[in-house]
């Protein structure tokens, strides 16, 4: 294949859970020398930038925060498109919280009049919660999803995320989200535009078969499937998913270029 820039997953690609991918490490280092650009993209917003270059660097990856791009990062930008000083419900960590303020946005977790109600993972989403949701967004709020998976997994199973959120409050009020994050189009394209990379000789390699591998395709892009995470071949065969390769990890990744 022909490419020189690819956007690279984060959980179940380079690592899983805490543990770094056999080999992983040494890819990335690998398209460095073999002249290639590479953007490390996730639907994460429990954690910064700096966390996650934090986090790969004592793992022995060798990445810098201009490397990473994050569906938060994605979603602090659209919502500051619309308004620059947006007052923001939020469903979210306390680390998205800080982020959404240091851009400049305002955000509450109280009942009152806001421009947008903002849904990401939070492992404390309880029912109050999400009831004030629904009564924001049914009062005029603009409703925006950091991404709209169903399930995530780590060490510990597979765990319950965002998505099944933003679909009940989309179920309830009656208002589609804007979902920011993979398998949205304009979210490759950003992290495509931080590199100046060019559609034809881009590829995204990821794990999750729905939002990397299917949403690259719609994007225009080549998809590379790794076996190393959540899904496996039998789940893209009955899902008729057809990556442009497949490989056992992205250990295999410097091996496939042209």
């Amino acid at each position: 294949m022909d490419l020189k820039y690819f956007l690279i997953d984060l959980d179940g690609v380079l690592y899983n859970g805490g543990v770094a991918v056999e080999g992983a490490a040494h890819a990335l280092q690998a398209l460095r020398e073999n002249g290639c650009k590479f953007q490390l993209v996730s639907n994460t917003s429990g954690k910064t930038t700096d966390a996650i270059k934090e986090k790969l660097n004592s793992m022995g990856f060798e990445v810098y925060e201009r490397d990473i791009f994050l569906a938060a990062e994605a979603m602090v930008r659209f919502i500051k498109h619309k308004k620059s000083k947006a007052k923001c419900y939020l469903i979210g960590t306390l680390a998205l919280e800080e982020a959404m303020k240091d851009a400049g946005l305002n955000v509450t977790r109280k009942e009152e009049p806001v421009d947008f109600v903002v849904v990401a993972h939070d492992n404390e989403t309880t029912y109050n919660k999400m009831d004030i949701a629904l009564r924001l967004l049914l009062k005029g709020a603009g409703f925006v999803g950091v991404h709209d998976l169903r399930f995530y997994p780590n060490e510990t199973g597979v765990h319950i995320t965002s998505g099944a959120f933003i679909k009940a409050l989309e179920y309830s009020s009656g208002k589609p989200a804007c979902i920011i994050g993979k398998p949205n189009p304009d979210f490759f394209k950003d992290a495509m535009r931080k590199m100046k990379a060019k559609r034809e000789q881009t590829a995204m390699v990821g794990d999750d078969i729905f939002a990397d591998i299917k949403g690259a395709q719609e994007c225009g892009l080549k998809a590379i499937f790794v076996e190393s995470g959540s899904y496996s071949r039998d789940d893209l065969a009955r899902n008729n998913i057809k990556p442009d390769a497949i490989l056992k990890s992205i250990k295999d990744l410097p091996a496939i270029l042209g």
